[in-house]
């Protein structure tokens, strides 16, 4: 006979039990015999009990029902024929009253838990009474659960694949008792996930870090989801059929060429890589002539200005007329042959730059080409090979990029 058993208030529990008798005894027990429970030994007879055990295999486990204080139980047999009685007052079965359940026992796998691969979670709650056995269950529900109960406790296993939408959550283990009274106790246990995974969403943003134009310079931007955290950031240029290594960190500041502003950058971490979207950068000048903007002015404009360039001619005719009489009338002084030249400088528009005060590095990044394998690589996993079909409608826009998807910026010359 165990020493002790424990259980919740008004609730039951099983003790398990077998006996032997002394030498001679044994052919005494027989159908006839009766097992009986009393408080203590010469106490009163415990009647809410439940025989389960069978006394000609030696066997007296028996459930004690609706227990509701700490009790020491001793173990009788009376049989009427022949008459035998006897009392194992030397084992004593203590049944001791708890407050709350024990907290359920996790079982977590080893890790790191990588992403894809599958993941079983096991939970353990003691059973108090195997009539009222405890329900597991869990939270979130990740997958399938099942339920085994075995001896004096209840297992829930819980089984799933890794995501990295899984990392960082909490998934808690409840046990709840229902008790024949009617009450029910909770309690629960909580186990924080850690999924390891390839870097996930990895976006490129660009800004200019000058005013826009030709010989500008850019500001590139690669962030992702990843953890372990990314340990390796490299930027590409797309140059054409080739894909040249530009530099590498999360940010990085390039300068613009005429043509092939190109980018994409490349996470990488102990789990894999991921590359980002593409960012191309096409300039546009800005600058118009008169067909263009004759076709931008309404017909009552045009008029309107008819009537302006009428009245600026008749008013010129007058001068003009004026400053002949009284050039014919004055006494003209020619300047000094060394004054009577003065020099014009033009300059023509493209000669001209809003921000000429401000200085670029001629020299950016050394660019690098990538080996044919390492090529071949980014092509299949990175969105290179499509971009030839869609780089001509590409633009980059003034807010940057939504993660993972192609954006555009239209860059255009400042002119004065």
């Amino acid at each position: 006979m165990p020493e002790g058993v424990t259980t919740l208030s008004g609730s039951c529990v099983t003790v398990p039990c077998s006996f032997t008798l002394e030498d001679g005894k044994e052919n005494m027990i027989n159908s006839g015999c009766k097992p009986l429970w009393f408080k203590e030994y010469n106490g009163p007879e415990i009647t809410s009990v439940t025989f389960r055990g069978n006394l000609e295999a030696y066997d007296c486990t028996t459930a004690f029902n609706d227990v509701q204080e700490n009790v020491s139980t001793v173990f009788r047999i009376e049989c009427e024929t022949p008459d035998f009685k006897y009392t194992f007052r030397n084992s004593p079965v203590n049944i001791q009253i708890k407050g709350l359940p024990d907290a359920p026992r996790l079982t977590t796998p080893k890790e790191p838990v990588v992403e894809g691969t599958p993941v079983e979670l096991g939970c353990s709650a003691p059973s108090y009474c195997d009539t009222h056995p405890p329900t597991v269950t869990w939270t979130s529900a990740l997958g399938l659960s099942t339920q085994l109960q075995q001896d004096d406790t209840v297992t829930s296993t819980l089984t799933f694949n890794a995501s990295h939408l899984h990392h960082g959550n909490n998934v808690s283990c409840t046990a709840a008792y229902y008790i024949p009274s009617g009450n029910k106790t909770v309690t629960s246990t909580r186990y924080h996930l850690s999924i390891s995974y390839a870097p996930r969403n990895t976006s490129a943003v660009g800004s200019p870090c000058l005013p826009a134009g030709e010989g500008g310079c850019l500001n590139l931007t690669c962030t992702s989801h990843a953890n372990p955290a990314v340990s390796e950031v490299t930027w590409y240029r797309i140059h054409g059929e080739h894909i040249l290594k530009i530099g590498s960190g999360s940010s990085l500041s390039i300068q613009l060429l005429n043509t092939n502003n190109v980018f994409f950058c490349v996470d990488r971490n102990d789990f894999g890589t991921e590359p980002s979207n593409i960012i191309d950068i096409q300039f546009l000048s800005q600058s118009f002539n008169i067909p263009d903007l004759v076709l931008c002015i309404g017909p009552s404009a045009v008029i309107i200005v008819g009537l302006v360039c009428v009245i600026v001619c008749i008013i010129r005719t007058r001068k003009v007329g004026e400053e002949t009489r009284s050039f014919n009338a004055a006494t003209v002084k020619r300047a000094p042959p060394d004054e009577e030249e003065s020099q014009v400088v033009i300059r023509s528009e493209e000669d001209v730059y809003v921000n000429s005060g401000m200085q670029m590095n001629p020299v950016g990044p050394r660019e690098e080409p990538v080996g044919p394998r390492e090529e071949a690589v980014l092509r299949a996993g990175s969105p290179v090979s499509t971009h030839r079909d869609a780089a001509s409608s590409h633009r980059i826009g003034p807010a940057g990029s939504h993660p993972g998807r192609p954006f555009s910026r239209e860059l255009t010359e400042d002119t004065q």
